[in-house]
C-alpha cells in the first residue's frame, strides 16, 4: 500500500466495498510499503499480509496466497501485473474462484518488453481484465481470447471529500508536479521546457515537485540530469523545491496555481482526476486517455511530453488566460469529474464485470 496511483484506486475500491454487504479481505505482500495502510486499517478490513524478502518472484507469497484461497472465496480482484501473476498461479489450486485482473498502467515503448509479455500471458488465465484507461483496454483486447473479457473502467472517488477551492489567481506564481520522481514522469523535458520559459520571459514561477523518489537506474539517471540542469540555471535553482511525500495532499491542490503532469505514459492518472475534483487547473501530456479527460482545451491544456517547446507553450498559454477563462476551465473540469469519477459507480461496474463472468 505504497503511495502509488494503483494503491489509491485500490483504497477507493475498499472504501466503497466496506459500505456494502459483501464479505471480503485484503491480501498484501510488501506490507512495509504502508503509505495508505492506516486508512485501510481505519475501515476495519481483515488483512492477510506476508513480506517478501526481495523484488523477485516469491514462493513464500505464492504459498500463503494458495493457503488463503483455500477458504473458498467466490472471487479475487488482483491489482497490477505482479499481483495478477501470483493470483493466476494460485488460482490453479482453487479453479472455482473467479479472477479479475486489474491493470492501471499502460503499454509503452520504454518499459520491459519481457515483463509485458509475461503479464499478457497470465491475463489469459483470468476471467476478466479491468483497465482504468480505454487505451490499455484496447491494447489488451487486441490479443486472441481477450476481446470479450477486457473492460475499461475509469477511476472513482468519494466525491463528498472533495471541497472546491476558492480560485482567484490571475498570474502564475506556483506550478506543482505530483508524482514519483521516476523516468515515466519525464522530468528532464519538463525542466528543459522551463528553461525555454525563462529564456523567453526572464522569470519563473516557483516549482514544487511532490512525490517519492524511485531508485531504479532510469529514474536515477533522470533525477541526476534534472539536478544538473536545475543547478546550471540560477532562477530555476532558487525557485525549485523537492517536497517528497506529503500527508496533506488536499492542501497542495488548494495552494498551487496549476498542476503540471509531464508524463511520457500514464494509465488514468489520479493526480488529474483529483485536481479536476478540487477545482485546480491542469496542464498535461497528450497521452493515453488524458485527451478524453481534458478535451480540446475545455478542461485543461494539453502538450506533447517529448517537446520542451510545447511544454513551454502550454505554460505560457495558461499564464495568458485571464481569471474568467481559468474559472470556466475549472468549472468545466469539475462538472465532468463529478459525472465520471464517482466511486459508487466505479464499484458497481467492477461488480457488474464479476456478475457477467459468473453467469
Amino acid at each position: 500500500m505504497g503511495s502509488g496511483g494503483a494503491q489509491r484506486i485500490l483504497l477507493n475500491v475498499l472504501n466503497e466495498l466496506s459500505r456494502s454487504d459483501h464479505e471480503f479481505e485484503l491480501f498484501l505482500y510488501n506490507p512495509s510499503e504502508s503509505y495508505f495502510l492506516p486508512e485501510v486499517k481505519e475501515l476495519g478490513i481483515p488483512i492477510n499480509s506476508v513480506e517478501r524478502h526481495s523484488h523477485g518472484f516469491s514462493i513464500k507469497v505464492l504459498t500463503q496466497l494458495i493457503k488463503t484461497l483455500s477458504n473458498q472465496f467466490d472471487a479475487i480482484f488482483s491489482f497490477q501485473s505482479t499481483a495478477n501473476i501470483y493470483c493466476s498461479i494460485a488460482r490453479l489450486a482453487s479453479p472455482k474462484t473467479k479472477l479479475v485482473c486489474c491493470e492501471y498502467t499502460i503499454v509503452n515503448e520504454w518499459s520491459s518488453h519481457d515483463s509485458r509479455l509475461l503479464a499478457n500471458f497470465f491475463n489469459l488465465f483470468s476471467n476478466a481484465v479491468i483497465c482504468n484507461s480505454n487505451t490499455q483496454a484496447s491494447y489488451i483486447s487486441s490479443f486472441p481470447g481477450m476481446k470479450k473479457k477486457t473492460f475499461a473502467i475509469w477511476n472513482g472517488y468519494d466525491l463528498k471529500k472533495f471541497k472546491k477551492r476558492d480560485y482567484s489567481e490571475k498570474s502564475l506564481k506556483k506550478i506543482t508536479v505530483i508524482g514519483r520522481i521516476s523516468f515515466a514522469k519525464n522530468g528532464v523535458n519538463f525542466v528543459r521546457g522551463l528553461e525555454l520559459y525563462i529564456e523567453r520571459n526572464g522569470r519563473t514561477p516557483s516549482i514544487n515537485w511532490v512525490g517519492r523518489r524511485d531508485f531504479d537506474k532510469p529514474a536515477q539517471e533522470m533525477y541526476e540530469k534534472m539536478v544538473e540542469l536545475i543547478s546550471a540555471n540560477t532562477l530555476l535553482e532558487e525557485n525549485w523545491s523537492w517536497l517528497g511525500e506529503v500527508e496533506n495532499i488536499e492542501g497542495v491542490y488548494h495552494s498551487t496555481d496549476c498542476i503540471v503532469l509531464p508524463s511520457l505514459y500514464e494509465g488514468l492518472p489520479n493526480v488529474l482526476c483529483e485536481a479536476m475534483l478540487y477545482g485546480c487547473p491542469i496542464l498535461a501530456s497528450n497521452v493515453s486517455d488524458i485527451p478524453k479527460l481534458i478535451g480540446d482545451d475545455e478542461r485543461g491544456i494539453l502538450f506533447d511530453p517529448l517537446s520542451p517547446e510545447d511544454i513551454c507553450r502550454a505554460i505560457e498559454s495558461f499564464e495568458n488566460k485571464n481569471l474568467h477563462e481559468r474559472l470556466a476551465m475549472i468549472e468545466n473540469a469539475r462538472i465532468f469529474a463529478f459525472r465520471e469519477f464517482d466511486q459508487k459507480i466505479m464499484l458497481k461496474r467492477y461488480l457488474d464485470v464479476l456478475d457477467r463472468k459468473s453467469a
